[in-house]
């Protein structure tokens, strides 16, 4: 018979439900009440919560959901103990960057995908940090774009572009650099 006390005994089912790693032919057999005793003789462990947000669970749980299922019902999950300086980007449910999925739950977040998030989402400038600007498509003044950084340093190449101010600029990156989307390539 095993006998565990706390979350010990329920890790391995939990990081199974979080991975993904349920069944399959190498999955270990899901214990049973039965099995999940702690030290009282008769007293079985409680099964953990099923929740939705992380504010359903103790202080030092997180409401955890398989990678890529944000806004699921998940379970009430442990927070990590310590957090390894691994570099493996993930984007969180809330769209912030983590260094890797350990940090994120550290912080009650899931991971929707791995990598970066994508920059968010501008119609103008004044949407984006200071150093940066809102790139759109040639020829899309009005539409949306996503911020990025303006260039600090471009080629002199005579490539001239009409910006969405209508000024002409030598080429596309001159009008990058000062925050201009441009509107056609050639003269005004």
């Amino acid at each position: 018979m095993l006998k565990s006390t706390g979350w010990t005994a329920w890790r391995p089912f939990l990081l199974a439900l979080v991975l993904g790693a349920a069944g399959g032919c190498d999955a270990e057999p899901e214990p049973s009440g039965s099995e999940l005793r702690n030290d009282e003789p008769g007293k079985e462990e409680p099964a953990p919560s099923a929740c939705f947000t992380s504010k359903e669970c103790a202080p030092e749980e997180y409401c955890a959901t398989a990678a890529g299922e944000c806004g699921r019902q998940g379970v009430c999950a442990p927070l990590p103990d310590a957090c390894d300086r691994t570099r493996d980007p993930v984007c969180s449910c809330d769209g912030i960057d983590y260094s890797n999925s350990c940090w994120a739950a550290a912080d009650k977040q899931n991971v929707d995908f791995p990598g970066r998030c994508p920059p968010p989402a501008c119609t103008s400038n004044a949407e984006c940090s200071v150093g940066s600007y809102c790139a759109k498509a040639t020829g899309d003044c009005a539409g949306s774009g996503a911020c990025e950084v303006k260039p600090l340093v471009c080629s002199g190449a005579w490539n001239p572009v009409c910006g969405c101010n209508g000024k002409t600029y030598a080429n596309a990156c001159k009008a990058a650099g000062v925050g201009v989307v441009v509107k056609k390539l050639g003269k005004c």
